[in-house]
């Protein structure tokens, strides 16, 4: 079975419809171990409960193409929607169609922002909000330009003055991002009808490894030196093995007389790369999706059977 057909017969399924008349049923059927554990980890922090901790948590959802990473992400969206005692609100789901070499993932989010604000002020009648907002916005679209113009400086040179001078503007721009964070859940909260009160910004990125092998390293390195160290949650799905490659190839271009000399090894930079994507995403804070292929040959008569018969027993105890 191909690839590509292996991903319509997966797709498929979730034609299924619902005689509830929510999202199709066998999706959630689907995920419904894997959606418990995102939620649970956005949730909970290590220090306990979430809103005990500062800073967000990043979640990774793997699995190679056709498995349901997307469809995952509008399980999760759907399940924090309904859910009437989630704290989390979550923005529309980034793609790597955001990106460009004009547009990192920070100022990818800032557009997010502005679109979300934008969509719901439009759908509310809202005006209030609006010029703290961009002020916020304003600021930290300067802050990310002058953040770039010290990265472009500390590659180039790479003394260690310029290193320190790295760390401490990541945890300026850190802050500047916090803000406007802030302020976006107050607007929420301020428009709300006052059955939710958001306290958790969620940020999800689809397709993490569509990026352009370039683009790929400093996406991460902003989501690890930057929105770590904000509030913000995130979810990401990639092929890890597509990251793995990306983030290996920017780093034997960045050492490549090093290599040439043999001062360091593929294998040191293969130990940078794990240690990059671990200290991002620890193992407890990924999510393997079932491959689609080996869901499709064992186990379709079961999922079929089970969701049938769930509205059933519904329908039984209502009548």
């Amino acid at each position: 079975m191909s690839e590509q057909v292996s991903e319509y017969q997966f797709q498929n399924l979730f034609s299924w419809p619902d005689p509830q008349g929510f999202e199709p049923a066998m999706e959630r059927y689907l995920y419904r171990n894997e959606v418990n554990r995102a939620l649970e980890l956005l949730h909970v922090s290590d220090e306990g409960l979430f809103e005990d901790s500062e800073r967000g948590r990043t979640i990774a959802v793997i699995g190679e193409r056709g498995n349901g990473k997307t469809t995952f992400l509008k399980v999760l969206r759907n399940e924090i929607k309904n859910d009437k005692s989630s704290d989390i609100y979550f923005l529309p789901i980034m793609n790597p169609t955001n990106f460009s070499n004009h547009m990192n993932v920070l100022e990818a989010l800032l557009a997010t922002i502005k679109l979300d604000y934008d969509l719901t002020a439009k759908a509310h009648k809202i005006v209030y909000a609006r010029e703290q907002l961009f002020r916020e916005l304003n600021k930290a679209s300067e802050a990310i330009s002058g953040f770039r113009v010290s990265r472009e400086k500390q590659v180039s040179s790479q003394s260690p003055d310029d290193y320190l001078d790295d760390s401490v503007n990541h945890q300026r721009l850190s802050d500047i991002l916090e803000q406007l964070i802030r302020t976006y859940l107050a607007f929420l909260n301020l428009k709300g009808d006052g059955t939710k009160r958001y306290q958790r910004l969620l940020l999800m990125i689809d397709d993490l490894d569509m990026l352009q092998t370039p683009y790929v390293r400093d996406a991460w390195v902003d989501l690890q030196n930057v929105l770590s160290n904000t509030s913000l949650s995130i979810v990401l799905t990639y092929r890890e093995s597509q990251i793995r490659h990306a983030l290996l190839s920017k780093l034997c271009e960045d050492n490549a007389a090093l290599l040439k000399a043999n001062v360091i090894s593929i294998e040191e930079l293969e130990f940078q790369v794990a240690s990059m994507i671990s200290k991002q995403v620890p193992e407890q804070q990924t999510i393997q999706l079932m491959d689609a292929a080996e869901l499709m040959k064992t186990t379709p008569q079961k999922l079929l059977l089970d969701i049938v018969s769930l509205p059933k027993k519904k329908m039984r105890k209502r009548s």
